[in-house]
C-alpha cells in the first residue's frame, strides 16, 4: 500500500462538489468547494454536465491541496461520494453521450407508470414499485426519448462512479449506489435480473458491483495533472451520499433527532429498539453504536429552493452580495434577518420536484400560499428558510405520532447548518436546543473512515469506533417565536395534505409534457 498519512475525500453533491483532506486522526486539514451548475430545459428537468463534474472536482482538489500545505505524496487513498440515482451514459471510450438526468427530477413518470403495471403481474417482482427519482427510471426515459443515444451506451454510471473512471480509467460502482438505482436484489447483491427482463434492459450496460472500501485502482497519470493528486494513489470504490452521514455523526444518544440539511434535507430519531415494517419512514441501525436506530426519512430537494430564487429572483442579493464582499447566501440571510418569524403569513410548500418523506407523490409542486402586497423579496426568502423547517419537522412529526418516539434536542448538520439564522428557526420550529457540533460535513467525515479501512490502516467501523464530534454551539428555542412557528406549521400541515387532491387533478396535464 502506498505510504501518506492523509486522505482526500471527494464530495459531488447535488448544489456544490467539495475536496476534503483528513489526517490520519480525522481531522479535518483543509476543504475546498465548487458550486453546481444545475441545467434545467423544462420546468420539472433537471440535468448537469458531467464535463463539468470533472472540471469543478479537478479545480477543488487542487485547491484542497495548496490549502493542506501538505506534500500530495502524502495522500495515502482516496475516497469518492456523490448525489445518488442520476445516470451517466457512457460510450466504450469513457465518453459522456449526454448530460446526467440527475435524481432530483421526475421527468420519467409515464415510464414508471407502465413499468410498475407490468412488474404487478411478475410474482417475483410483486410489491415492488419504481419512483422516477431512480436510476431505472431515468435509464427507461433515455431509450423512448432519445434512442440514438441509448443504442451507442456501453455503460451506465452513478454520479459517483465517474468521477472515479476519472480518476481511475475503470468502470464499476459499489452496492449502495446499486441498491440506490432500483435494480439491485439486495439479498443476492447482484443485479435484479428479473427486473431488467421486465424493463428491457441488458445487464452489459450496468458496472459491476463492489464492496464500498474495496480498492477499485490508482490514480492514472492524466489525472495526477488535472487534480494534483500523485499518480499511483489508490482508490476506494466509494459510495452513494446518503450511506455516509450516519457513519460520521459521532456518538448520538437516544432521545436526539438529527437534521442534514444538504439539498435533500434528511431528518431521524434516535431510538433504543427497533422498528419494523415502518410505513412513511424508514427504520435503520445506527453503525458502530449498539442498541441504537434512527427512525425518519429524506426530503426532496427542499434546500435547493435557495438556489432558485438566486437564479430567478436574485439579482438584487448578488449585485449587493458582490458589493460587500460576501456569499449571496449571506445576503440572503441578511434579509432574512428582517422579516419576523412565521414570515408575516407567507407559508412555502417548498415540493419543486415532488416529494419524498412525508408525502410520497411525484406529483407535488411547490407553492406559495399566502402572498399579499406589501409582502418583500424578503419575506419569500425568510419563507423558504423556515419551509425546510417545516418539512423536516414533518418527518419527526410522523415517528412520534405514528412510532412513538421521542427527542428533547436537534443536531445540525450540512451546509445549512453555516447559517446563523436558519440555525435559529429550526431551534423555533421544532421548539427543541439546536446542537452545532465540531464537524458538520459527516457524510465527508464517514467517507473517510471507510477510505481508512480500504488502504489497510483499520479492519473495519467498529475498530475505528464512534470518535467524538464534540458540539461547539447549541442554539436555544425562542418561546414567542416558538409559538408562532406552532401555529404556522399546523396550517402549513394542513396545506399539505389539502393539496394532495390538486396534484391529483394536474397530474394528467403534467404526464402529457415528455
Amino acid at each position: 500500500m502506498k505510504n501518506g498519512n492523509y486522505i482526500m475525500t471527494i464530495d459531488m453533491g447535488t448544489s456544490a462538489a467539495k475536496a476534503t483532506i483528513f489526517s490520519r486522526s480525522f481531522e479535518r486539514v483543509a476543504t475546498a468547494s465548487r458550486d453546481q451548475v444545475t441545467i434545467r430545459r423544462r420546468p420539472g428537468w433537471a440535468e448537469q454536465d458531467p464535463n463539468r463534474w470533472w472540471e469543478i472536482i479537478s479545480s477543488a482538489t487542487q485547491e484542497a491541496l495548496r490549502k493542506s500545505k501538505i506534500d500530495p505524496r502524502e495522500i495515502a487513498v482516496v475516497g469518492q461520494t456523490a448525489q445518488m440515482h442520476g445516470s451517466v451514459p457512457m460510450d466504450k471510450e469513457g465518453n459522456p453521450l449526454m448530460n446526467c438526468i440527475i435524481w432530483a427530477e421526475v421527468r420519467a413518470r409515464v415510464e414508471v407508470a407502465k413499468l410498475n403495471e407490468k412488474i404487478s403481474k411478475i410474482p417475483s417482482l410483486k410489491g415492488m414499485i419504481i419512483w422516477a427519482y431512480y436510476t431505472a427510471a431515468k435509464i427507461m426515459w433515455i431509450r423512448k426519448h432519445r434512442p440514438e443515444i441509448y443504442q451507442k451506451i456501453h455503460k451506465v454510471l452513478l454520479p459517483k462512479d465517474y468521477i472515479r473512471f476519472k480518476l481511475i480509467g475503470k468502470f464499476g460502482t459499489d452496492k449502495t449506489d446499486a441498491g440506490g438505482s432500483q435494480m439491485f436484489d439486495r439479498q443476492k447483491g447482484v443485479w435484479n435480473r428479473a427486473l431488467l427482463e421486465a424493463m428491457d434492459i441488458p445487464e452489459s450496460i450496468l458496472p459491476e458491483i463492489h464492496d464500498m472500501a474495496e480498492i477499485a485502482g490508482k490514480v492514472t497519470k492524466k489525472a495526477s495533472e488535472e487534480t494534483g493528486i500523485p499518480e499511483g494513489t489508490p482508490v476506494i470504490y466509494g459510495g452513494g451520499d446518503g450511506g455516509f452521514i450516519r457513519v460520521g455523526l459521532g456518538e448520538i444518544d437516544v432521545g436526539d433527532a438529527y437534521v442534514y440539511m444538504g439539498t435533500a434535507p434528511s431528518a431521524y430519531i434516535c431510538i433504543d429498539r427497533e422498528i419494523k415494517n415502518t410505513q412513511g419512514v424508514y427504520c435503520s441501525p445506527l453503525p458502530i453504536q449498539p442498541k441504537k436506530w434512527v427512525i425518519g426519512g429524506f426530503n426532496g430537494p427542499t434546500t435547493a429552493a435557495m438556489f432558485w430564487y438566486k437564479d430567478q429572483l436574485g439579482s438584487i442579493e448578488v449585485a449587493a452580495a458582490e458589493k460587500e464582499g460576501i456569499s449571496v447566501f449571506q445576503m440572503m440571510d441578511k434579509e432574512a434577518e428582517k422579516i419576523p418569524p412565521g414570515s408575516e403569513g407567507l407559508i412555502i410548500l417548498p415540493h419543486f420536484q415532488g416529494e419524498r418523506t412525508p408525502l410520497y407523490t411525484t406529483d407535488a409542486k411547490a407553492t406559495i400560499f399566502g402572498l399579499r402586497l406589501g409582502h418583500t423579496r424578503s419575506h419569500i426568502i425568510r419563507a423558504i428558510l423556515e419551509s425546510v423547517g417545516y418539512t423536516t419537522r414533518s418527518v419527526t412529526e410522523i415517528a412520534e405520532k405514528k412510532y412513538g418516539a421521542t427527542f428533547s434536542r436537534v443536531r445540525l448538520y450540512g451546509g445549512g447548518a453555516k447559517s446563523k439564522i436558519w440555525r435559529q428557526i429550526m431551534a423555533d420550529i421544532f421548539g427543541k436546543p439546536v446542537l452545532i457540533p465540531k464537524e458538520t460535513e459527516v457524510g465527508s467525515l464517514g467517507l473517510a473512515y471507510t477510505a481508512a479501512i480500504g488502504i489497510g490502516w483499520y479492519k473495519n467501523l467498529e475498530e475505528i469506533g464512534v470518535r467524538p464530534n464534540p458540539i461547539v454551539e447549541t442554539v436555544q428555542p425562542d418561546k414567542n417565536s416558538s409559538k408562532i412557528y406552532q401555529s404556522t406549521f399546523e396550517i402549513y400541515q394542513q396545506l399539505d395534505q389539502n393539496m394532495l387532491e390538486i396534484y391529483e387533478m394536474t397530474r394528467k396535464l403534467d404526464l402529457g409534457v415528455t
